[in-house]
């Protein structure tokens, strides 16, 4: 459907994290793995939705949106990074794995809780199992990258 509606499914994915995580981080005083606790929830919901019988999204852009409300710093190094690997490698699946596998790192690295290190690690596992078909499809020659996608716009 374009770029355009693109975008704007990803602002209201991005937007379904940070709205709860505000309300709660602005009415209940939580701590860091309380917030992440409800974003790990959001994004949870959003790739296993009940309604839509478990098959939902691969939950990049609510992760995003739950990065900027933990510290905003993370938030936009995680959407810049998404960004240039997407770029650099021509493929946003191979961006969102690496954004998945370095919160966990991060969160090593700067001391966070036990609790948040491990749903870190299990949105990593989940994010690498959702995209598992994109990896099957580049492999295969099948994978629809950036360059063409954006090519095909053009015409």
């Amino acid at each position: 459907m374009g770029w355009k509606y693109g975008a704007i499914v990803a602002l209201i994915d991005i937007l379904k994290a940070v709205v709860p995580m505000l309300f709660f981080k602005l009415v209940f005083q939580t701590t860091f793995t309380e917030l992440f606790i409800v974003g790990f929830s959001v994004i949870i919901g959003h790739i296993f939705p009940l309604p839509l019988k478990f098959k939902g999204g691969k939950g990049i852009a609510s992760f995003v949106g739950m990065c900027l409300v933990l510290d905003i710093r993370l938030g936009f190094f995680m959407a810049i990074a998404i960004i240039l690997i997407t770029v650099i490698f021509n493929y946003i699946f191979i961006a969102s794995i690496t954004v998945y596998v370095l919160l966990p790192i991060i969160l090593i690295l700067t001391n966070q809780s036990k609790v948040s290190i491990i749903l870190s690690l299990i949105l990593m596992v989940i994010g690498i199992i959702k995209h598992h078909s994109n990896i099957i499809s580049l492999r295969s020659g099948k994978e629809v990258g950036l360059r063409a996608v954006l090519k095909k716009n053009k015409k």
